[in-house]
């Protein structure tokens, strides 16, 4: 039987997925080389640089496979300035 304009139908989806993996928007995803990371917020106006390790792409964002854990707390919005920060001590911008 097809379904035709109109009509409703009941659906069932089932998953292989058993695991959960942490979500971060696209946004918060840097990347220097090969490398993506993104940034901790540790309070106090403290962030830690994390490297992760992407598994896939779901609307706008990725899944985590490495790196994160589910509730971190994750720099979205000013994220790409903390990056430029960072490499600016990296490669001597400041002295």
């Amino acid at each position: 039987m097809e379904l035709k304009p109109g009509m409703l139908g009941q659906v069932r989806i089932s998953s292989q997925r058993h695991q959960s993996y942490p979500f971060v928007p696209e946004i918060a995803v840097q990347k220097y080389g090969k490398e993506f990371f993104v940034f901790i917020d540790k309070d106090n106006g403290l962030y830690q640089k994390r490297p992760i390790e992407l598994k896939e792409q779901v609307s706008d964002g990725y899944l985590v496979a490495e790196g994160l854990q589910i509730g971190d707390k994750i720099v979205n919005q000013g994220s790409f300035t903390l990056k430029a920060e960072m490499l600016k001590s990296v490669l001597g911008g400041e002295k």
